[in-house]
């Protein structure tokens, strides 16, 4: 039987092999071509973003002259951008913030000092306001970005407590932990109102209404109602237990109240090996004590003042108490 060997008809021409190779050569073409396109696109759109951004602030007068215009026109927003802010409160939120509440903008007049230096004074219905404004540039030797120095529209706030480890926040912003010698400091857009605490576990939370006060300033932050309370228990336990040492001798049930090697601790060892005639201490009772405040000095160092009634006294007495937290238990050091 014979086979008959195939043969490949040409088609215009050319052989099928021929034809694949030419639309090879044209689909590759084809890809080049859209990826140079691609590529056109993509970097027009770069220098469409770059010039964008920073043509509006190529030159010092060019951006104070758009940052006026966002300001009249009510766009706060791109104001913001040609600001140099920077700090934890000085977001854009805060600056929009600040300039509805002072009311539109009316009018802004320029006077140009130097290169980078200029006066404007915002005219406003409710009040009219001058700035002293320095130009910053924050592009490099490629681009320049020129922008206003923002040190004209920010308070500095100070706020001051004795109390070292109290921690200052703002909603969830922290803004800084005392060390009980020096304030905290942070910056604000002038008028922005907004609400800063103290806060300090065991302690009472403390708040600040800003600006209102922006040097605030306190003593030691007073302690919780729910700590004077204990920390009065564990005086009142402490006297309770120290008439029974008297008469054992036993010095050990006393330290679940008094600090090891503390003042009070001190004084009841020396007393005890000092005094023949121990019984005579009993001779008086602490018949009551009310705790009249308490306050934190840090978070394991608390006083309380106490009001005590003692057996043989007419008149109540006022002792102050120095407590200290180890081992989540509140232990006395001594009395001041």
């Amino acid at each position: 039987m014979r086979v008959r060997k195939m043969v490949e008809q040409p088609i215009n021409g050319l052989t099928r092999m021929q034809a694949r190779k030419i639309r090879q050569k044209k689909f590759k073409r084809k890809l080049i071509f859209t990826a140079i396109l691609i590529t056109i696109v993509l970097v027009l759109g770069a220098l469409f973003f770059i010039t964008s951004k920073l043509i509006t602030s190529f030159t010092p007068d060019i951006a104070i002259t758009n940052f006026n215009k966002a300001m009249q026109a009510g766009n706060y927003r791109e104001a913001y951008r040609f600001l140099e802010a920077r700090g934890p409160m000085l977001t854009e939120e805060a600056f929009v913030k600040v300039q509805q509440n002072q009311g539109a903008v009316k009018e802004i007049i320029t006077v140009k000092k130097a290169k980078d230096k200029f006066i404007i004074k915002t005219i406003r219905e409710a009040n009219t306001k001058e700035y002293s404004i320095k130009m910053i540039n924050k592009g490099n030797r490629v681009l320049t970005d020129w922008c206003l120095d923002a040190t004209p529209f920010i308070d500095q706030i100070s706020i001051f407590t004795k109390t070292k480890g109290a921690v200052l926040k703002s909603g969830s912003i922290e803004l800084g932990t005392s060390d009980g010698k020096n304030p905290i400091t942070y910056l604000a857009f002038t008028g922005y109102s907004h609400t800063a605490f103290m806060q300090l576990e065991g302690a009472q939370k403390l708040i600040f209404e800003m600006p209102v006060n922006l040097r605030a300033s306190t003593e030691y932050m007073p302690a919780t109602e729910e700590l004077k309370e204990s920390l009065a228990g564990v005086i009142e336990q402490y006297y309770g237990e120290l008439s029974k040492t008297y008469l054992d001798n036993n010095i050990e049930r006393l330290s679940p109240y008094l600090k090891a090697g503390g003042e009070s601790f001190n004084w009841v060892k020396n007393t005890f090996n000092n005094t023949k005639a121990k019984k005579n201490y009993l001779n008086k009772k602490l018949l009551q004590a009310s705790a009249e405040n308490a306050y934190m000095e840090d978070p394991t160092h608390a006083v309380i003042k106490l009001k005590e009634t003692w057996s043989g006294n007419n008149q109540p007495v006022i002792v102050n108490y120095e407590l200290e937290k180890l081992d989540k238990s509140w232990k006395i050091v001594r009395t001041i």
